[in-house]
């Protein structure tokens, strides 16, 4: 997986599979859940940041 690409990509990648009906596949769960959870640690470090 190629971390140098940037969240929002990524969720906005996810947002499309999302809108598809087919079944996501293994790799896309895969995907989904490292990018939720890479999503959630820059949300943190934002926080961490601002204060």
């Amino acid at each position: 997986m190629n971390n140098n690409i940037a969240i929002e990509t990524k969720l906005a990648v996810i947002s499309q599979l999302m809108e598809t009906k087919e079944p996501l596949s293994d790799d896309s769960k895969e995907f989904i859940s490292v990018t939720v959870v890479q999503a959630l640690d820059k949300l943190k470090q934002n926080e961490q940041a601002a204060e």
